[in-house]
């Protein structure tokens, strides 16, 4: 008999909380915190999904024609949230995207140009090539392509949620076509 081993749930991610932490570290002021002031200033409320949210119904069973009604609204609502969450933090790492790139180029741009005034020829490709492996770019480089990585990644998953919700609303809509049924037949039959 097989040991039931309890998965350990991991704590949402709250990315404003990362970005002050962040801040205290650096001491400077990041592209993700002057964004963030300045939508909040501006009445923006970031979504931060309910924490007594049951994550179990992230895990669709393996027939959602067996599972009950209420238990599919259940379903419905927690890939609801998990959506909103992931859109959030789609955004969030977009704008972490876009500040890994500025500071790749920026560091990178006295290297490029060297390469670029010199007096052998190289496409660019090989000029690309011989910046991104450089020691001190190399680093800022990985982390950039890390992050489009992981932006792609959250777009994966927010993909697989929509099509989740999908199936979840189908089901839900199949049922209530159902109940339409059962009701017109009883009443063409109670006549």
């Amino acid at each position: 008999m097989k040991k039931l081993i309890k998965k350990e749930m991991r704590k949402k991610i709250n990315p404003i909380e990362i970005m002050k932490e962040r801040r205290e570290l650096n001491k400077e002021e990041s592209l993700a915190d002057k964004l963030t002031d300045d939508l909040e200033r501006s009445g923006v409320h970031f979504f931060q999904p309910d924490s007594s949210m049951d994550s179990s119904y992230l895990n669709l069973p393996s027939d959602l024609t067996e599972v009950h009604s209420r238990e599919l609204g259940k379903y419905l609502n927690v890939f609801t949230q998990q959506k909103m969450y992931i859109r959030t933090l789609i955004g969030w790492q977009e704008t972490f995207t876009e500040e890994s790139k500025r500071e790749y180029y920026n560091k990178s741009q006295p290297i490029y140009k060297i390469l670029s005034t010199n007096d052998r020829k190289m496409s660019e490709t090989a000029k690309e090539r011989e910046v991104n492996n450089h020691k001190d770019i190399n680093p800022l480089f990985l982390t950039y392509k890390d992050s489009k990585r992981k932006l792609d990644l959250l777009n994966l998953n927010i993909a697989s949620i929509e099509d989740a919700i999908f199936l979840i609303s189908r089901e839900i809509s199949r049922r209530g076509g159902d109940w339409d049924n059962d009701n017109r037949n009883y009443n063409v039959n109670r006549r």
